[in-house]
């Protein structure tokens, strides 16, 4: 799967780098590739069916006076980020709520307001800023709306590129939609047009100072406790070992955020399941809290555990994305989601939860990787996240390095971490699900 993987990102790298040095009246900026779950199929790999990312190419070109600027709106989503890249290593990125607002304008993902209705101004300026390498990035006192970059090489021009994802919110069926814009792509786009690059001679103007990075990713203290769980839970987990190979949990390993233009805001837990163990898989786990923005929540992290979380699969061996549900569409049933895979015609008629699997032509037999995601989590009322277990493994460890994948692939340590938020696999036949069998609770 990771040669898979490589081959596809060498073709993305391809794809941008022709883009980057076409010489024929070449442009400042250019949106050259949109990746989505839901509409790119059969060529959206790993993407979640809510969220979409574009892929922005500035080209460096000769005499120009810089800086560059991003300049956009934010848009009607439960997560919107920027973030560059070198090749496909993550360099820097902006969240949403570290994005400070123009003069005049609201920030409706750091305000704990509902989103803004039709009048209020949500413009935002990013200004861009070259370094060598990420190790001249300041690690502290970060400058507000500055976003990092590195310059790449081109055989006509040197350029930059630079991801913008948003997790979009469902559109209103009486929204007014733009001329020359589908209902779906307005609704993709965060009811907002996409942000556009400037060039200016003089800085790039915003009229805020002080530092973006307001909100760390944990404190010193978040992090203390979240290393005597990571300790703890290579303690314990010989102790989980039996239970786990026995209930055939151990098929959970954790993504790796920080190879493949990966999002620094989430983690996944990944599992390959199939039907050759039974009709009927069934993953149960507790469901964190999280802000239904669909239906008017206000996203707030001093009360919310993650800001979004979903499970979706896809097809092994070619990375299809097949389906997803987001958590709104989860019902739960008293703190926990239980989630039902098998094929269409192996549906339970009483699946509170259900995704079907894909064919796997490797293995001969309908199944599915399995992705279970979380975004932004909170350190403080959800320690427990997969997310801060691969931070504490990266702390350890270098990203690109064997050991740091055999701490994120440790099943049993992180069944112990992540406790009750560790999703249980049980098979079983439709028929013993339906007719509320053990294997089916």
């Amino acid at each position: 799967m990771e040669l898979f993987l490589l081959f596809i990102l060498i073709v993305c790298f391809v794809s941008y780098r022709e883009i980057a040095e076409a010489s024929d009246s070449p442009k400042l900026f250019e949106w050259y590739k949109e990746i989505d779950g839901a509409d790119a199929l059969p060529n959206a790999y790993y993407v979640e069916e809510a969220c979409v990312y574009w892929a922005g190419l500035i080209r460096i070109l000769p005499g120009s006076p810089g800086p560059y600027c991003i300049r956009g709106q934010y848009p009607k989503a439960r997560f919107f980020s920027l973030g560059t890249y070198h090749n496909d290593i993550p360099v820097d990125v902006l969240y949403d709520f570290q994005i400070m607002p123009d003069k005049g304008s609201l920030n409706p993902f750091s305000s704990r307001n509902q989103y803004p209705a039709d009048g209020k101004n949500l413009f935002y300026t990013v200004t861009l800023v070259e370094v060598s390498g990420i190790e001249d990035i300041p690690r502290n006192n970060k400058p507000s709306n500055v976003l990092y970059v590195t310059r790449q090489k081109g055989q006509n021009n040197d350029y930059y590129i630079f991801l913008y994802r948003v997790y979009w919110d469902r559109i209103d069926p009486a929204a007014c939609i733009p001329d020359g814009c589908t209902r779906r792509q307005w609704e993709k786009q965060g009811q907002k047009p996409l942000p556009e690059v400037v060039m200016s001679g003089l800085r790039c103007e915003t009229s805020r100072s002080g530092n973006s990075r307001i909100r760390p990713e944990f404190t010193d203290a978040e992090y203390s406790r979240m290393l005597a769980r990571f300790r703890k839970s290579v303690e314990d987990s010989g102790s989980h070992i039996a239970a786990c190979e026995s209930s055939g949990d151990c098929r959970w390993g954790v993504g790796n955020p920080k190879i493949g233009f990966g999002n620094s805001a989430a983690v996944y837990l990944m599992a390959h399941l199939d039907d050759c163990h039974g009709e009927v898989a069934v993953v149960r786990f507790k469901a964190p809290t999280f802000p239904d923005t669909n239906r008017g929540d206000i996203i707030d992290p001093s009360v919310q555990q993650t800001r979004y979380w979903s499970v979706c699969t896809h097809i092994p061996g070619t990375m299809t994305t097949i389906a997803c549900l987001s958590d709104c569409d989860f019902i739960i049933d008293d703190g926990y989601a239980t989630l039902v895979l098998s094929t269409e015609d192996k549906r339970p008629d009483n699946a509170p939860n259900w995704l079907p699997y894909g064919w796997d032509e490797h293995n001969q037999c309908h199944g599915a990787l399995v992705f279970l995601r979380n975004l932004l989590p909170s350190p403080a009322l959800f320690p427990e996240s997969p997310y801060f277990y691969s931070e504490v493994c990266g702390r350890f460890h270098s990203p690109l390095s064997s050991d740091y994948r055999a701490c994120l692939e440790d099943t049993h340590a992180l069944a112990c971490f992540t406790g009750d938020y560790y999703p249980h696999i049980y098979y079983c036949s439709r028929r013993e699900f339906e007719t509320g069998s053990p294997a089916g609770k």
